[in-house]
Order: C-alpha cells, then sequence, then structure tokens
C-alpha cells in the first residue's frame, strides 16, 4: 500500500495528480487499482479567452455626422475604424474583430451597444470627429458614460445623441428622451458603472497614444452621457479624433498618413490595455517576454503603416506622371543622408531608385527583410531608414529594375533624385 500511495502527487498550480510523492486519499487509490490510473485533472488548464474587440465607426449611411470643407464625419471614422481593426488582426493573437458597421450604412444608437453585448465584447470603441462653429478648436477627446460636472461638452453631447431622432420609435425605444433637453439628462446623474475604472483606464491609454505618437493636442478623457456608450456591458470609450471644422486637422484627418497615425495611436492602447490586463495573471518572467515581443510587434506594425504609406505614394507619384499637364514640384525638396553610397552625384544631374522597405531601425545587410538580395542602400529620410537600390541614370533603366524586384518586393516603387535631393517623379521625369 505505501509503494502504491508513493506514485501519487498533486500539482498546486493546476491541481493535477500524477506520479510521485504522498496522498492517502482511498478513493484515488481506488481508482489507480481499477482504471491503470495514470493521472487525472480537477482543473486542467483552460484555452485562452479570445479577447473580443467591437469597433464603431460613428455614423453612416443617411446620418452624414459633422461636415467639413473637403469631408465629412462618417467616411474618417469607417477608414479608420477600418484600420484599427486591420492592425489588430495583423499584429495581435487571440483577438476578434467585431464591426458595427463596415460600409457607409446606419446603425440606430442602441444597436451598436446590442452588437457589442451580442458577441460579449471586453472592449467597445466608438470612433468619432469633432465639428464646432469656430474653425479654431483643435485635438482629441476621449469620453467614458457619466455626466460631468460642468457643461463644457453639452454641445458636442447633444450632437452625437440628436441622431437617435433619425430612428424610428427612437421616443419608445430610450424612454422618451429628448437629446436637446437639459432635463432629459437628469437620469444619467445616478448612472454608475461596473466597468467604469477600465474604461477610464483605457481612454486615458488613447489620450497618451494620441498625444505622444500622433502628437495631437491633448483635450483629456471626461465622463460624458453620450448614448451609444450608454448600454453597453463592457468597458467603453468614444474617441473624438479630431475637429473636421478646423482645416488643418481635417486636411491631416483625410490624408491616408493621418488615418494611419490615428488608427495606429488607438491600435497602440488597445495592445497595452490587453496586455495590462494579461500582466496581472504573469509572473515577472512572463511580463519581460510579453514586452519584448511587444516591441518586435510594434516594429512590424510600423512597417505595415510605412508600407501602405508607400504604396499612396507610388499610386500619387504614377498618376501624375501619366498626366503632362501635371509635372510641378511638390513640396519642398528634402535633403537626404545616404549611407554606404559609392558615388555623389554631380549638381543637377538626376537619379532614380527603387524604394523596396522602410525601417525605424537599421537593418543587417543579412536580415530577411531583403530576401536574399544585396546591394541595398540606406537613406535617412522622414524618420525612416529606407532602403533603396543604387541609383540607375534613366526613367526606364528604374521601370525595368523595378519590375524585376516587384516580384520579390510587392511595394517596391521608384524614388527620384536631383544632385541627392529627393525630388517628385514627375519633375524629374519631365526633364
Amino acid at each position: 500500500m505505501k509503494g502504491i500511495l508513493s506514485l501519487i502527487t498533486i500539482k498546486p498550480k493546476n491541481h493535477c495528480f500524477s506520479g510521485g510523492g504522498n496522498l492517502s486519499f482511498s478513493i484515488l487509490i481506488v481508482l489507480f487499482t481499477l482504471f491503470n490510473f495514470q493521472g487525472f485533472c480537477l482543473n486542467p488548464d483552460k484555452k485562452p479567452k479570445t479577447f473580443v474587440v467591437t469597433i464603431d465607426p460613428g455614423h453612416g449611411g443617411k446620418d452624414p455626422g459633422a461636415t467639413g470643407k473637403k469631408t465629412v464625419e462618417k467616411k474618417l471614422t469607417l477608414a479608420i475604424g477600418l484600420k484599427v481593426g486591420h492592425y489588430i488582426e495583423s499584429m495581435m493573437d487571440n483577438v476578434k474583430v467585431v464591426y458595427t458597421r463596415s460600409t457607409d450604412v446606419f446603425i440606430p444608437l442602441d444597436e451598436r451597444a446590442n452588437i457589442a453585448n451580442q458577441n460579449r465584447s471586453d472592449l467597445f470603441i466608438s470612433i468619432h470627429v469633432d465639428g464646432f462653429k469656430s474653425s479654431t478648436p483643435k485635438g482629441t477627446s476621449s469620453f467614458v458614460m457619466g455626466t460631468s460636472k460642468t457643461s463644457v461638452n453639452f454641445d458636442l453631447v447633444k450632437r452625437e445623441n440628436r441622431v437617435i431622432t433619425l430612428e424610428d420609435n427612437y421616443q419608445e425605444k430610450y424612454e422618451n428622451f429628448d437629446p436637446n433637453d437639459p432635463a432629459s439628462y437628469i437620469k444619467f446623474n445616478l448612472y454608475q458603472s461596473v466597468n467604469l475604472k477600465q474604461s477610464l483606464l483605457f481612454a486615458t491609454l488613447v489620450q497618451d497614444e494620441l498625444r505622444v505618437k500622433a502628437q495631437r493636442v491633448d483635450r483629456g478623457v471626461s465622463q460624458e452621457p453620450f448614448m451609444v456608450l450608454w448600454r453597453t456591458t463592457m468597458p467603453s470609450v468614444l474617441v473624438e479624433t479630431g475637429f473636421i471644422s478646423n482645416p488643418q486637422e481635417e486636411e491631416f484627418l483625410i490624408t491616408e498618413n493621418g488615418q494611419n497615425i490615428i488608427a495606429t495611436s488607438i491600435f497602440t492602447a488597445i495592445r497595452k490595455y490587453r496586455q495590462d490586463l494579461d500582466d496581472s495573471d504573469e509572473d515577472k518572467a512572463g511580463i519581460s517576454t510579453a514586452r519584448q515581443s511587444d516591441s518586435f510587434a510594434q516594429e512590424r506594425l510600423n512597417r505595415i503603416i510605412e508600407a501602405e504609406r508607400i504604396r499612396t505614394e507610388q499610386f500619387q507619384t504614377e498618376k501624375d506622371t501619366a498626366r503632362p499637364g501635371s509635372l510641378e514640384s511638390k513640396g519642398t525638396p528634402v535633403k537626404v543622408n545616404v549611407e554606404n553610397k559609392n558615388s555623389t552625384p554631380k549638381a543637377g544631374e538626376i537619379e532614380f531608385r527603387i524604394q523596396i522597405l522602410a525601417s525605424t531601425r537599421p537593418l543587417a545587410p543579412s536580415a530577411p527583410d531583403f530576401k536574399g538580395r544585396k546591394g541595398f542602400e540606406a537613406i535617412k529620410l522622414d524618420g525612416y531608414y529606407k532602403y533603396m537600390t543604387r541609383p540607375v541614370k534613366t526613367y526606364p533603366e528604374a521601370l525595368a529594375l523595378r519590375k524585376e524586384l516587384s516580384t520579390l518586393f510587392k511595394g517596391a516603387f521608384i524614388v527620384a533624385f536631383k544632385g541627392g535631393i529627393r525630388v517628385p517623379l514627375n519633375e524629374a521625369v519631365g526633364e
């Protein structure tokens, strides 16, 4: 009997019984004898729960949202929301992305909350663009459900909540709530959410990223009675990504690069928020490993963003080149610093290169990014190390070289230099 008992132990972390140690439970002896017992678990490790994020691009369909001189809010929120979702799916493991809308359609406010609730979401993010009568206000804000002590944001709250008047039977659905009547908001005075702390945490992370990464003016985090947040059952935040009424901010938000920067900031906040949740259950070694992996994930994200910017730039320059009447220079030429360059161009000399990739840090010549090809030169420009071929003298040579490289580097495109200064491709081709 003693020999049998010595084969049985308890693993304290998962309460599994297996060979080794001492345990004088007669029931285990019976199981061992009858079923040739090798080990069993009372609470076996479960597969980690999928982290569900619901992205809510504000407005849509018959509801354009705020209106600027060049675009409307619903187009910007959809573009940014889809980018955030793309980054999540590309860069995070065991995460499911749910969209309240992925096309230009109208979704009632209560249905947006229902979508998040039905999918048992862990986080709800409603993306918006602010608007004002004056063109002066600028910056980003994040809001959680609640009531503020001041009415500084009341015009914004009324404008966002007024969307419910476009819905059928909205008075019945929202318990006779009138978005324009301050008295209707009294019902929210007693509102308390079990998710308030986590909502405030995530909203703060968003604002930190928008201030640091996107370099936007930080208008802070506030509690306001937004209907879209009212019925959600998880941490929820409404993000105003800028002012469409401000010409400079509208210009930034309509560009691919501007949308990438905003989307990256929101994505990074999501990743940090989830990491904070995971860290609470990890030991120190696990946290260290997770943070190290986090840095590599961020580097990959930076490359995705730069690749998207490159594709946009390539499309625009080639489109301009194809139009004979559009050969004027765009923007101020930038002097570049070329590393490992074998020759110095003569003043006024035109050169063409093929850019294959960009990175926020230098890459070793043996890096897998180069796919076994050698001879690329790093050019420091716009805060990136941009890797390009050695120069060729004519545009047809550049076209042939790009065609060759495109089989390995799908985002490869032509870049022009004049006397060592980068110039628009259309300007170089026109000379």
